[in-house]
């Protein structure tokens, strides 16, 4: 009786937020490697791009062939939206709840607002710049069917952040 949450996020926004995570991993070397940072930045985009193609492609191929196995099965996994989750935090949670069986109380929101608060990105704040040349009409593209499959997850396919 195990339930699979499947968060869906943008895939510009994805590329984007892991881009800047290898940026700052990258430092931690800048010592050991050299660094030709255009090509480097080229290479990590290029990468970026791929390795999440693969990965959503063969998680999905997974998931099919999981539910194929045993149509009833569908029924195990629960689709949320990454913004809808960032935006409604409680909401969605009380509907994955919901959805599982589980008893949705004042003490289970009470974390979960408390999570929010101290979200260390609020402290932090968010990496306006992106030091990453990216076009995200072409990354739309390739994830064009990702977006076709779940477009009320990813509502923003035409650019819309």
């Amino acid at each position: 009786n195990n339930y699979f949450i499947w968060i869906h996020r943008e895939p510009v926004d994805e590329i984007k937020s892991l881009l800047l995570m290898l940026e700052e991993a990258r430092g931690w070397y800048s010592d050991d490697i050299g660094f030709d940072d255009e090509h480097d930045k080229e290479w990590m985009v290029k990468n970026a791009i791929q390795a999440n193609l693969l990965n959503l492609k063969n998680s999905l191929a997974i998931r099919d062939a999981w539910i194929n196995e045993n149509p009833d099965r569908a029924s195990r996994i629960i689709d949320v939206g990454f913004k809808d989750t960032i935006a409604h935090p409680v909401e969605t949670v009380k509907r994955i709840y919901t959805r599982v069986g589980l008893e949705f109380n004042d003490e289970t929101e009470k974390k979960i607002l408390e999570a929010v608060k101290n979200d260390p990105q609020k402290q932090f704040g968010k990496k306006k710049e992106n030091p990453f040349k990216i076009n995200e009409q072409d990354i739309r593209h390739t994830f064009k069917f990702y977006y076709d499959r779940f477009p009320s997850y990813m509502p923003n396919y035409y650019g819309n952040n």
